[in-house]
């Protein structure tokens, strides 16, 4: 079914529609991708391009099909994103053979009108498993109208299929760079990247980013300045951009337009998709890896000797990426010699006990139990060993945590709040990372060393933009450290909810660093129906990672072991549950959980071949009825553990000199500490401090050693380049200090740079720069200023000055003026001017300084009002009276013992400070305040005394459905009856949380998901201020708040789903009607009746938490009088 509709620039688009009968849906089932089984074409189509609304609210809150009723669509933004999906698919297909942003023809879903934290979102991003689009802001119009912009967030949907490039530093800027080279693919015009979408002024190039001109017409401090060579390349920490991903991918954009200046868009496109196609990076590739890439890739297509494997080349070389530094994986690290051993959980039925067991073992003495306390065995990860196997941490049966030395001895709890769920322990025994049997959507850290308590790292869905995140993650399940303690890996369960039809339910796996909190995506949401999940690290080297991944068509679980350099995954082991696999101490294999045909629960084992990607040989039966295995290393009795190394820094960015100090944490009874500060120089002190004094990037290294062996630790540190760069101009707001003589204005050393260094006859030279300040005179009396410049070095002695007799102007009250003043320093040599730490602007004044003047303030209630104001009769005003000698009234003092001449239509003096106003309203009239020749003055004009009596609100009567919203406000009434609108606060004061929300402080309620006929709610108002009196009052109303009476028969999604341990089940009854709601499984068997009752018309609502039952689809099932309808939902245990 086709359509038409205008979309963002007012041009007509062809669409191609889904009819639903009764509607049509804005649904495209006309791509080959489109699967010919649709069990649920509206809500989750196989292959199918949908377009859907977050109805102007963030993404986790909800979206909603776009209907139509006669197939006519009026929603430009739907209309743009819907047409411009239909064309990049079309793209990738023709061009490249590619069926959709997976490969496999997978549905694909754009969502418009998406806001980021409530507020309209100024960018577009893919999260995994849609792309979203705001509605822009101050940059940007709706980002639905570009069609770049939609080809760029689908590459990112097609790379994390692919080569999956980690979204930080080198690789995410390469990420970033293919999403602007298909992009620029797709709308072929130019090189422009969201020209489209942006608004007027905002990008001098009108547009976010140029890739044949990178600079984007800016300078380096601007925001939409990328480099474009890698002398320009900024080496940035993960805290900013996830490392520069959005600003160095300029350099590898201008390769790429480098590229098809010199052989063509359409050889260019292949030789990019081939990189991606074939796999030729990995998710940790940098800019040197790309350049090998395409290279290989130009010899693929074009031949050895090709023109275009030449250009490719020569694309690279000219923005200074050679080709020499590839990025290389860490080395594993050895495990030292000792004993290995099983700690499980007993899978018998009446026994869910620890126990350890030998990895060699021919008798009962080789197994034993470690304690009699029940384990919670429904837990992923309900064990944790330390890394010398001492000691081991475990979740009971009630789910709180305990610890319990090795032998079995020293047993105790150590939190029992009931809440814990899987467990991961650090290598250095420092910090345990946990989850919980809520949906907190959360990680929890312990620090076990400090006992700081817990910190809670709130999880995210992360998205190609570092500043949006998708706030739908229910939980958190199964999770594991590193071998370095630097990073968590995690499984958690997200849902955005439809308005109809199940949630959008997705798992994924993650990676999370707790220092910073940030999260990096580490697989790409599976299609529904597949479930990834239970991921390990293994324990000589994090870059393999065995999981669990199970097929609901096909009823298989699989294991399988997953590459994070090379990104290559393979099949181990086919099982028959979720088998929670765990790497050995040497990671040559794996121990898993496995159900036998008799349904008991046994641990297996099996070999892997040195790639870790395939077993060596057939699993086999290690211990029977026994689940949740962990490994643990003991050392023997003549080995000693290598310790751990691990530090903390100071600070790792600043200006040189840069002075660092590092504290000492590693763990394992240390011999020998090896400190590397990447400068050339070294330490042997555990804890030493060292000055950075030339600037660049270093990598300090921290080596342990003992008799066991040794360990590393690196960390990064930037130190800032004194000037360097040319045509950088210093800006800053030169208003005064206003102080007598010379003040000063100094600014540090990072906000402006020189120009340039000549070279003089004598070794030395001159240094040259601009000055542009912006200088306002916001007194009341002209000043005449005079600045010059001076230059200090680290100790803050003057190096030099530079003074300008033309650097002296007359600035009028209220003037701005902008000065540039061009300098030029003779200094002593080069190494001088590099030493420079700062920079400060001398003023001086030469009129103005003496000035003085009275600043009168009238105090009314304890408030302050200048100049003039509205008094109420009756009332007493007292003055505060301030002699200032500075134009912008900075410098004042408080002086007593002044003169007050008050008329007497006015009112009398009350003291030497104030007087109380007359009985007549109406009187406009002047105070005058005298002190030593100084005169100031206040008006006031006298108005009727107002007299509160009580406090209403309006409306006082309002029938709300959910979400509708009203404005109340306060009116308050006095005793002769007439009515002041309120100026002030209203504060709501008792509100269910069932029936809505109110805007803090403004009296602005929207209804919740309530019912309710009659509900009187009382509001508190505090400090009001009414009509134009200074009168202050309190007092409180009442409102009624009523729900409208639904007119249909309805039954709604439960809430919250997937669930655990319980949902809400919400149903309409128009009338008064007899209701069954039962409870059926996915085979059609009954399991519970919830409701069987006549009820009232309204909105009803039931609880169900299910006990005993089993994970899966439910069915619930609404019988009403005539009316029945059916609704599906997801335990998820």
């Amino acid at each position: 079914m086709t359509a038409t509709g205008l979309d963002l620039h007012g041009d007509v688009r062809t669409l191609n529609v889904w009819d639903a009968d009764d509607a049509y849906v804005m649904l495209d089932g006309s791509r080959p991708s489109f699967a010919s089984s649709q069990p649920d074409p509206l809500w989750s189509p196989v292959g199918g391009l949908l377009t859907v609304s977050a109805r102007g609210q963030d993404l986790d809150k909800g979206i909603s099909q776009i209907w139509s009723e006669n197939n006519v669509w009026t929603d430009p933004s739907a209309v743009s994103a819907h047409s411009n999906m239909g064309q990049v698919f079309e793209y990738f297909l023709d061009t490249h053979g590619r069926l959709g942003i997976d490969g496999e023809g997978g549905r694909m879903i754009s969502v418009v009108h998406v806001t980021a934290d409530g507020r309209p979102m100024d960018n577009a991003y893919w999260n995994g498993i849609v792309i979203a689009y705001g509605d822009g802001d101050e940059s940007f119009s709706p980002l639905a109208g570009a069609l770049d912009i939609a080809a760029h967030e689908f590459t990112h949907g097609m790379i994390q299929h692919t080569v999956n490039l980690e979204y930080r530093g080198q690789s995410g800027a390469l990420n970033e760079s293919f999403a602007d080279v298909f992009a620029a693919m797709v709308d072929r015009e130019d090189w422009l990247i969201g020209e489209d979408a942006v608004l007027d002024g905002v990008y001098p190039s009108g547009a976010l980013r140029d890739m044949s001109s990178p600079h984007n017409n800016g300078v380096t401090s601007d925001h939409y300045w990328q480099p474009e060579h890698m002398d320009e390349y900024l080496d940035l920490p993960d805290s900013i951009d996830n490392g520069g991903v959005h600003i160095n991918s300029g350099i590898p954009n201008r390769a790429c337009y480098l590229l098809a200046q010199a052989i063509g868009r359409p050889k260019t496109e292949q030789i990019y998709y081939r990189v991606l196609d074939a796999r030729y990076l990995n998710s940790r590739s940098n800019f040197d890896d790309m350049r090998l890439a395409a290279e290989q890739s130009a010899r693929d297509l074009f031949g050895d000797r090709s023109d275009e494997l030449l250009a490719v080349a020569s694309a690279f070389e000219a923005v200074g990426v050679t080709g020499g530094t590839v990025y290389k994986p860490p080395a594993p690290v050895a495990p030292n010699e000792g004993e290995e051993l099983l700690v499980f959980v007993n899978a018998a039925e009446d026994d869910s006990s620890l126990y350890v067991v030998r990895s060699v073992w021919d008798s009962d003495d080789d197994i034993r139990q470690l304690t009699p306390t029940q384990v919670l065995r429904t837990s992923a990860r309900p064990v944790a060993v330390s890394s010398d196997g001492s000691y081991l941490l475990f979740v009971d049966s009630e789910s709180n945590l305990r610890v319990i030395n090795a032998d079995g001895t020293g047993e105790e709890v150590i939190d029992d709040y009931g809440d814990w769920w899987s467990i991961s322990l650090s290598p250095d025994g420092r910090q345990l990372a946990s989850t919980s049997n809520t949906e907190d959507g959360a990680i929890w850290i312990l620090d076990l060393v400090n006992a700081d308590g817990f910190e809670e790292i709130a999880l995210y869905e992360p998205t190609t933009q570092s500043d949006v995140s998708t706030q739908a993650v229910l939980f958190a399940d199964a999770l594991d450290w590193d071998t370095e303690g630097e990073y968590l890996i995690y499984d958690a369960l997200n849902a955005i909810p439809q308005a109809a039809g199940d949630a959008l339910t997705y798992w994924t796996v993650n990676l999370v660093q707790p220092e910073s909190k940030s999260i990096l995506p580490l697989f790409p949401p599976f299609p529904a129906g597949y479930h990834l999940g239970n991921p390990s690290f293994g324990n000589t080297t994090s870059r393999y990672v065995a999981f669990d991944f199970y097929s609901e068509e096909s009823g298989s679980n699989e294991i399988w072991v997953y590459d994070l350099v090379s990104g290559g995954g393979g099949l181990i082991a086919y099982t028959s549950n979720f088998s929670n696999p765990a790497f050995s101490p040497d990671d040559t294999e794996l121990a898993y959980t496995y159900q036998a045909d008799d349904g008991s629960h046994n641990i297996a084992r099996i070999s892997l071949d040195l790639e870790h990607l395939s077993a060596n040989g057939d699993p086999w039966g290690f211990v029977g009825e026994a689940s949740s295995a962990t490994w643990m290393h003991v050392p023997t009795s003549s080995t000693v553990s290598a310790p751990i190394a691990s530090f903390d820094l100071s600070t790792t960015t600043g200006d040189v000199p840069l002075v660092v100090s590092f504290t000492d944490r590693s763990t394992g009874g240390i011999e020998q500490h090896a400190w590397d500060f990447g400068d050339g120089t070294t330490s042997g002190s555990p804890n030493p401090t060292h000055t950075y004094r030339s600037p660049g990037t270093y990598t300090v290294t921290l080596t342990v050693t003992n008799s066991g062996g040794s360990s590393t630790k690196s960390a990064t540190i930037t130190a800032s380049a004194p000037p360097v760069a040319l045509d950088t101009r210093l800006r800053s707001n030169g208003r005064f200090p206003w102080e007598d003589g010379l003040g000063a204005n100094v600014y540090e050393f990072d906000t402006w740079r020189l120009l340039t260094w000549a070279d003089d006859s004598s070794g030395g030279g001159t240094v040259t720069g601009e000055y542009i300040g912006e200088w306002s005179n916001e007194g009341l009396v002209p000043v005449v200023v005079s600045y010059h410049v001076r230059f200090f070095g680290e100790s803050q002695q003057e190096i030099g000055r530079y003074v300008d007799e033309a650097s002296t102007f007359t600035l009028q009250p209220g003037e701005t003026r902008q000065i540039t003043t061009r300098f030029s320093v003779p200094l002593a040599s080069v190494e001088e001017a590099n030493s420079i730490a700062s920079m400060a602007v001398f003023a001086g004044f030469t009129e103005g300084v003496s000035t003085a003047r009275l600043l009168v303030r009238a105090i009314i209630s304890g408030r302050e009002y200048v100049s003039s104001t509205e008094v109420s009769v009756n009332r007493r005003v007292n003055f505060q009276v301030l002699r200032y000698t500075r134009p912008n009234l900075s410098d004042t003092t408080e002086v007593f013992g002044f003169t007050m001449t008050i008329p007497p239509s006015l009112g009398s003096a009350t003291g030497a400070t104030g007087f109380r106003v007359g009985t007549v309203a109406g009187v406009v009239e002047t105070v005058t305040i005298e002190y030593e020749g100084l005169r100031g003055e206040f008006a006031f004009t006298t108005v009727p005394a107002k007299v509160i009596d009580h406090i209403v609100i309006e409306p006082s009567e309002v029938t709300l459905a959910p979400g509708e919203r009203v404005d109340f406000r306060a009116i308050a009434v006095d005793r002769y009856g007439n009515s002041y609108p309120a100026k002030g606060t209203v504060l709501w004061a008792v509100l269910p949380s069932e029936m809505g929300s109110v805007v803090e402080r403004s009296g602005r309620f929207t209804a919740g998901d309530w019912s309710g006929e009659g509900y009187v709610v009382a509001f508190a108002v505090h400090g009001l201020e009414f009509g134009n009196t200074e009168t202050s009052v309190q007092g409180s109303g009442k409102v009624t708040i009523s729900t409208p009476l639904p007119t249909e028969f309805a039954l709604h999604q439960n809430h919250p789903n997937p669930f655990n341990p319980g949902t809400q089940i919400r149903f309409d009854t128009p009338r008064e009607s007899m209701v069954r709601l039962d409870i059926y499984n996915m085979a059609g068997q009954w399991i519970t009746r919830l409701v069987e009752e006549a009820l009232d018309a309204g909105q009803h609502t039931v609880m169900w938490s299910p006990a005993g039952l089993p994970s899966g689809v439910y069915i619930y099932r609404l019988h009403a009088d005539e009316y029945v309808e059916i609704q599906k939902m997801l335990l998820v245990r």
